[in-house]
């Protein structure tokens, strides 16, 4: 399928979009994504069937019963001159800004459409029986197929289209087409004007998704694609959930519209590293991104958007995603103009992996984990002060991570030689010319990674934080994951209230106190 599309050096150029049969126009709110959908009508009228965004979704008591010829004219080009600007249409040339009120068009030609075929039917009915021939089985109007799409969209609910009027049955009780939810009415519709449109025409929807649930929404428009086989369909939206379940379809991103019917847009690019709903959220910074470990969730994603605010934050859930997608997006043509960034936990990483991936943009926390910033002197100091308590609060807090972290030094120091060992044995090169080679370079594998010197090591490491009591140290190395979960009692909260707190403080006065606290745990990152 083909689309004209503007070109600033040509004016327009025409796109060869292949198996697709549908665009989707992505955005942000202002730039121009509706006045382009306008454009590509204003450039082919006769072929282009566009829903604005704004549209009026009052059902008629009665629907007014007209020619087919007369209603699809006032439907499609908005009076019976067929005017070649859709001046009726449009209000005159206000494309983008004018209330489309054609519900009653839509239902008018849907039972003119029914009307003519019924008669046509009947028609040829009686032809073959004056032949003594048998008739053939009455046709599938407009009308028959809402009721099936409707069957499946909504199978508790009924819909009747009959006698110029528009009703729904709930449990056996009728009710009028205007009393429908906004949902109702939003499907009959979208369903009436993709099924009313011209054959081999192009069908711009603004907004897809208004007053729909997400959960009827992309099966209603893939069963109206598949009505519609000999139509393009292009939908306009800011909506990137939509955009990205929308998956056998084109995406065009909207970056502005610079003026004189010039935009700056291009098609994405589809990438297996990135996936597609992350890269349509990225082409809409402009900001520094941030690949963080967690999810939207957590507490870990809220403390890093204010104290990286002048990044975008990802949540990528785990340390090895935060590492994969920032390689990938650095090595993203269309996401070259954005820095990329990491940010992981320290966890048991030794100096030289920390290094190694910092030359990746992956930056690590001068903490062990996320966890352990909620449970620094510093913030511990300001919780205190908030719940006017004295500093011996602070000191017992210490004191009793303190001495969870000696009664778990076997297993800390386990972990260790655990997480160093995975990183030696992912740079240890087993590569050769033939499989003895490949065998020797596995067999030698004990001799270059030394388990027990490896322990020794950090034997040594946690014995000394242990012996030399140092609460800052503790923490670089310390990994427990619900000690900051265990120390609200200590100050009057329940155990599980002490992060939220923290967050909530966050929104205070004690905001920069907070990040000032911080500052020195969480890396600079540039």
């Amino acid at each position: 399928m083909k689309v004209m599309l503007p070109d600033k050096d040509t004016i327009k150029k025409e796109y060869d979009i292949g198996q697709y049969q549908s665009i989707v126009i992505i955005g942000a709110n202002g730039s121009g994504k509706s006045r382009l959908g306008a454009w590509i009508e204003r450039n082919n009228m006769k072929n282009v069937h566009r829903i604005a965004a704004q549209r009026s979704l009052v059902v008629p008591d009665y629907v007014s019963l007209k020619s087919y010829e007369q209603a699809f004219d006032e439907l499609f080009w908005g009076d019976t001159n067929k005017n070649p600007q859709k001046g009726q249409r449009w209000e005159w040339g206000k494309y983008t800004t004018s209330l489309l009120n054609d519900y009653d068009k839509v239902l008018s030609t849907l039972f003119a459409k029914q009307n003519k075929l019924y008669e046509q039917y009947v028609r040829e009915c009686k032809e073959k029986e004056a032949s003594g021939l048998t008739h053939d089985k009455a046709p599938k109007s407009e009308i028959d197929i809402i009721i099936e799409l409707w069957k499946d969209i909504f199978p508790h609910r009924e819909i009747i289209l009959s006698d110029a009027k528009v009703s729904a049955k709930l449990s056996n009780s009728e009710y009028p087409g205007k009393e429908m939810s906004d949902g109702e009415r939003v499907a009959l519709y979208l369903m009436g004007q993709c099924l009313c449109a011209p054959m081999n025409s192009i069908i711009i929807i603004d907004e897809p998704e208004l007053h729909l649930h997400r959960s009827i929404m992309n099966r209603l428009w893939s069963k109206l694609e598949g009505q519609r086989k000999d139509c393009l369909f292009i939908y306009i939206t800011h909506d990137i959930q939509f955009a990205s379940a929308h998956r056998n379809s084109k995406k065009l991103w909207v970056h502005e519209y610079l003026g004189n019917d010039n935009w700056n847009y291009e098609f994405v690019e589809g990438n297996d590293d990135i996936p597609e709903e992350l890269l349509l959220e990225l082409l809409g910074t402009r900001k520094k991104v941030l690949f963080v470990e967690g999810t939207r969730d957590s507490f870990d994603y809220s403390l890093y958007q204010y104290f990286y605010s002048d990044f975008y934050i990802v949540p990528c859930k785990s340390c090895l995603k935060v590492i994969e997608s920032t390689k990938a997006m650095r090595n993203h043509r269309q996401l070259h103009h954005l820095e990329a960034y990491g940010l992981i936990d320290r966890d048991y990483r030794t100096e030289e992996e920390i290094k190694s991936l910092k030359e990746q943009n992956v930056y690590t926390l001068n903490i062990a984990e996320v966890e352990n910033l909620f449970i620094v002197t510093e913030i511990l100091e300001v919780v205190a002060e908030n719940q006017a308590l004295d500093s011996s609060k602070v000191k017992d807090a210490i004191e009793f991570i303190k001495d969870i972290f000696s009664k778990s030094l076997e297993t800390q120091i386990r972990n260790a030689v655990v997480s160093e060992i995975k990183f030696l044995l992912s740079n240890y090169d087993i590569n050769d010319n033939n499989i003895e080679g490949i065998q020797q370079k596995a067999n030698n594998i004990l001799q270059v990674i030394d388990v027990k010197q490896i322990e020794n090591k950090y034997m040594q490491l946690f014995e000394k934080l242990n012996g030399e009591d140092k609460y800052e140290d503790i923490l670089m190395y310390f990994n427990n994951k619900g000690i900051a979960k265990s120390i609200g009692n200590i100050f009057g909260l329940k155990n599980n209230e002490y992060i939220e707190l923290v967050l909530r403080l966050l929104n205070t006065d004690k905001k920069e106190k907070i990040i000032n606290g911080l500052e020195k745990y969480l890396p600079k990152i540039s």
